[in-house]
C-alpha cells in the first residue's frame, strides 16, 4: 500500500536504512497493484457489455416481442426529406412489458454492391447496424403492451438528423447506396428490468440513395413484372383436391392468393403480367361451385345414371376470387401449362396422345374460365435445368416463352436486358426466354417477414438502384433491364396494404415496364447454359417416375376413348386430361409417392368408366349353312349417350365377320347389334367380337366364340327332296296303274 507522506518521513527518521528500503519496495509494489485495479476495474465495463451483448444475441433467437416493418415513405432517401417507418410491434411473451420505445437506427455509411448487399440480407439478425437516434421527437413511445396485443408505431425523422446522429460526431454520409435501416424496442419486463443498450426486439429493411449530380440524369432500369399464381394441386379420382382447406384458405380474404391478387389490383398504371396456372383456376372454379367430378351430361336423352360427382360446400370467396383474377388477366395475362408440366419428362417420355393431352386441358381450361386464349409461360426450377431442358421447352407443342434463372446462363450480364433468344439444337428455330434475377425478389434482412410486400419492394429498389450507378448515367452502354419474378409461394403478408408496393416503384432509375415489351426487344444470346448438377440425361431422378408417366399416358388413352364415345363432349375431354396433366406436374418430384397413388387410382376410375359401356353375346355360334347370323348386346351404363360399334375378328382361313355401321346408344339403354357370317367347308373356327369407337379405336372386354358350320346339311335337304320326289312319282305311278287295271276288267265291260 502507499505510504501518508508524514509517516514515510518519520519512518526515514528513525528506522535503519535497510529497513527503509524495505519500505520504499513495499510502496512500489503497492502502487503497482493499484494500477492492476484500476485497469481490471476500466476492463470490467466493457467486458460486461460485450456480455449483455452476447446475451442479447442469444434471447434474440426467440425475443420477446415481434416488429413488422409495414411502410417506409419516402421508398428512397432524398436528400432534404424526412424518412418516416411506420410498423407494427407485438408481444409473443408471456408477461406484459410496459414503457415500450421504438428507436430508428440507420447505417452510416451505404452498400456499394450488389454483393455487400446480399451478404447484409443474409446477416444475423443481431448484426450492428449503426447508432440510435435518441433526438427528441425522433422516437415514439408507446406505453405499455399486454400478452398476445399489438401496437403500431410511426418514426418521423426530418433529413436534418440523420445527418447528424449522435453526439460524438457520427453521421450518415449521405454518398449514393444503400443503407439499411432498422427499428429497435427497449421495454420494461414485469420485474422493472429495463435494459438501456439491448433492445429486446428489432427489425431492419434497406432504403436506397440515388443522387447523381444535379447535371447528370440516372440511368433507368425496365423492370418486367410477373405476378405468378400457383399452388401445387393433387385431385383425387372423384374431383375432389387432397388439400383443398388449404386452398380454400389461401383464395379467402387474408390468404396467399387472395393477397396476390389484391395486391396486383392496387398497381394503377404500373404494368403487371398475372401468369395463371390453368390447373389452379379450374380449383378455384369447383370450389366455387362446390361440385367435383367430370361435368354431367347435358343431353336430353340422359337419365340418373351414375354419376362421380362430389358435391360440397360452395365457397364464394373462391368465386370472387376467380373474377378478380379474370379481369386482371384480361389486360396483360399469360397461362402456364396446365399443371406446370415437368417438361423434361413430357419431352422424353410422354406419348404423343399425353403430349396432346396437357395440351388440351391447358387450352380449354383457359377458354372456358377466362373466356381467352393466352401466350404459355414455362418456369423452370434451377437445380434440373440444363441444355436438354431448353431443347424439351423448344420442341414442345404450346411454343412457351421459358422462364430462366440468370444463374444458369453463364455469360448473361444485366445490360444484355431480360429477353434473349437462346440457340437449341430443335430445328424450329430458337427459344425465347425471359432471365430472371433472383436477387432482385430475395426479400430483405432478418429479423421479422423477409418476404412481405415491404421487403420486397424495398429489395426490388435497393438492387435496381445499384444496378443502376453501375450502368452510370443514362445513355452510358446498352439499355438494362430486369426481371422482378416472386418465389413460387410468395405470400405478401398481412400489411401489403400498407407497403404502397407500386407507389414506392415511382423512381428516377426504374422503369416498370411490360413484359410484351421486354420481349421485342429480344436480343440472341451465344453463351453457355450451365448444366444440371449430375446432368438430366444421366440422372434419373431429374426425370419423374415411369410408373407416374404410365398411369398418366393410360389416363389420356382411356380420355380420348371416352370423348369419342360420347361425341366429343370438351367439358368432359378436358376434366379428365386435366388427371393426366396433373400426374405429369412439376410438383411430381416434391410428393412422388402421392402424386402416384393418386393418379393411379384416377386411371383405375376411367378404366371402370368405360367397363360400363358392356357387350354380351353367345359363346358358340352354329351356321347350318355356309352364311347366317347372330346377335350381341350393348349395354350403355353411362349417364349420356353413346355412339359405338362392334369389329369381329377371325381366327381361321375361310371365315368371314360383317358389321354394321355405329349405332347410338342412349344412357341406361341396350341394344343389339347382328354380325353377318359366312364360311367356307365344314369346320369349327374362333372368333371374336370387340367394342370400337366411331373411329374404330379399340376398348373394354372382348367377347370369344366359336362358330361351328357344315355345308352337309345341304346335301341331306337335297337328298330329301329327290327321295321325296321320287317317292311322289312312284305314287303317282301306282295310283295311275290301278286305274288301268280297272278299266282293263271283264265285268267293267258288261256292266256299260
Amino acid at each position: 500500500m502507499l505510504l501518508p507522506s508524514g509517516l514515510r518521513g518519520v519512518c526515514r527518521a528513525v528506522l535503519p536504512a535497510e529497513l527503509q528500503a524495505v519500505v520504499r519496495t513495499a510502496s512500489v509494489v503497492s502502487m503497482v497493484l493499484m494500477l492492476v485495479l484500476v485497469l481490471a476495474a476500466a476492463l470490467a465495463v466493457p467486458l460486461a457489455a460485450l456480455s449483455a451483448t452476447s446475451a442479447s444475441a442469444a434471447t434474440q433467437e426467440d425475443p420477446p416481442l415481434s416488429i413488422e416493418i409495414t411502410s417506409v415513405t419516402p421508398s428512397a432517401l432524398r436528400p432534404g426529406s424526412p424518412l418516416q417507418i411506420d410498423g407494427v410491434v407485438t408481444n409473443v411473451d408471456d408477461q406484459v412489458w410496459s414503457e415500450l420505445q421504438a428507436y430508428l437506427v440507420i447505417s452510416t455509411n451505404p452498400l456499394t454492391s450488389r454483393s455487400e448487399l446480399a451478404a447484409a440480407a443474409e446477416s444475423p439478425p443481431e448484426s450492428y447496424i449503426g447508432e440510435r437516434l435518441t433526438e427528441f421527437g425522433s422516437f415514439s413511445r408507446l406505453g405499455s403492451l399486454e400478452r398476445g396485443a399489438s401496437a403500431e408505431f410511426s418514426l418521423d425523422v426530418p433529413w436534418a438528423t440523420l445527418k447528424t446522429i449522435g453526439t460524438d460526431g457520427v453521421y450518415i454520409t449521405g454518398a449514393e447506396g444503400v443503407y439499411t435501416v432498422g427499428v429497435q424496442i427497449l421495454a420494461t419486463d414485469e420485474s422493472g428490468i429495463r435494459d438501456p443498450v439491448n433492445a429486446v426486439a428489432r427489425a431492419r429493411t434497406f432504403v436506397p440513395l440515388r443522387q447523381p449530380a444535379a447535371q447528370e440524369r440516372p440511368r433507368r432500369i425496365a423492370v418486367g413484372l410477373l405476378w405468378p399464381l400457383r399452388e401445387e394441386l393433387l385431385r383425387r379420382s372423384n374431383g375432389t383436391y387432397v388439400h383443398a382447406d388449404r386452398l380454400r384458405a389461401s383464395l379467402a380474404q387474408g390468404g396467399r392468393l387472395r393477397s396476390m391478387v389484391d395486391l396486383a389490383a392496387q398497381a394503377g398504371d404500373v404494368p403487371v403480367s398475372l401468369v395463371a396456372d390453368p390447373a389452379l383456376l379450374d380449383a378455384a372454379e369447383a370450389l366455387a361451385a362446390g361440385r367435383f367430378g367430370p361435368p354431367a351430361a347435358t343431353d336430353e336423352a340422359s337419365g340418373s345414371g351414375d354419376t362421380t360427382d362430389v358435391v360440397s360446400g360452395a365457397s364464394p370467396q373462391a368465386g370472387d376470387w376467380l373474377q378478380d383474377v379474370a379481369a386482371l388477366w384480361e389486360s396483360a395475362g399469360w397461362v402456364t401449362g396446365y399443371g406446370e408440366p415437368d417438361r423434361l419428362t413430357v419431352a422424353e417420355q410422354a406419348t404423343p396422345r399425353l403430349r396432346r393431352a396437357i395440351l388440351r386441358a391447358g387450352r380449354l381450361t383457359t377458354e372456358r374460365v377466362l373466356d381467352g386464349d393466352a401466350p404459355t409461360l414455362a418456369f423452370t426450377e434451377p437445380e434440373r435445368v440444363g441444355a436438354s431442358t431448353l431443347v424439351a421447352l423448344a420442341g414442345a407443342a404450346d411454343d412457351p416463352v421459358a422462364v430462366l434463372s440468370s444463374e444458369r446462363l453463364r455469360e448473361w450480364d444485366a445490360g444484355q436486358g431480360v429477353a434473349l433468344s437462346v440457340p437449341t439444337t430443335v430445328d424450329d428455330g430458337d427459344l425465347p426466354v425471359l432471365v430472371a434475377d433472383p436477387a432482385l425478389a430475395a426479400g430483405g434482412p432478418a429479423p421479422g417477414d423477409r418476404y412481405s410486400a415491404l421487403q420486397m419492394r424495398q429489395r426490388l429498389l435497393s438492387e435496381t438502384a445499384l444496378l443502376s450507378m453501375r450502368g452510370g448515367t443514362a445513355g452510358a452502354g446498352s439499355p438494362a433491364s430486369a426481371l422482378f419474378v416472386p418465389p413460387p409461394d410468395w405470400n405478401p403478408g398481412p400489411f401489403w396494404n400498407d407497403s404502397g408496393f407500386f407507389a414506392g416503384l415511382r423512381t428516377p432509375w426504374l422503369r416498370p415496364t411490360p413484359v410484351d415489351t421486354l420481349l421485342a426487344r429480344s436480343t440472341r444470346y451465344s453463351g453457355g447454359v450451365a448444366e444440371a448438377e449430375p446432368a438430366p440425361q444421366s440422372d434419373s431422378a431429374a426425370l419423374l417416375d415411369p410408373e407416374l408417366v404410365d398411369a398418366s399416358a393410360s389416363i389420356a388413352r382411356r380420355t380420348s376413348t371416352l370423348s369419342a364415345l360420347v361425341g366429343g363432349d370438351p367439358d368432359l375431354a378436358a376434366w379428365y386430361s386435366a388427371a393426366a396433366a396433373l400426374g405429369m406436374s412439376r410438383y411430381g418430384h416434391d410428393d412422388a409417392a402421392r402424386r402416384l397413388a393418386v393418379t393411379q387410382r384416377a386411371a383405375s376410375a376411367l378404366k371402370r368408366e368405360l367397363g360400363k359401356v358392356r357387350l354380351e353375346g353367345p359363346s358358340f355360334v352354329t351356321l347350318s349353312s355356309s352364311r347366317g347370323r347372330f346377335g350381341v348386346s350393348i349395354t350403355n351404363g353411362l349417364d349420356r349417350s353413346i355412339t359405338v360399334g362392334v369389329r369381329a375378328k377371325a381366327f381361321a382361313r375361310g371365315l368371314q365377320f360383317q358389321t354394321g355401321d355405329p349405332v347410338t346408344v342412349g344412357p341406361g339403354q341396350r341394344q343389339t347389334v347382328f354380325v353377318d357370317t359366312r364360311a367356307d367347308g365344314n369346320q369349327v373356327a374362333r372368333g371374336q367380337v370387340v367394342l370400337v369407337t366411331k373411329g374404330g379405336e379399340q376398348f373394354g372386354r372382348q367377347l370369344d366364340f366359336s362358330v361351328r358350320s357344315s355345308i352337309v346339311g345341304v346335301v341331306i335337304w337335297v337328298v330329301v327332296a329327290v327321295a321325296g320326289l321320287l317317292l311322289l312319282i312312284a305314287i303317282t305311278r301306282r295310283v295311275l296303274t290301278r286305274i288301268r287295271s280297272r278299266s282293263a276288267r271283264p265285268g267293267a265291260v258288261a256292266g256299260t
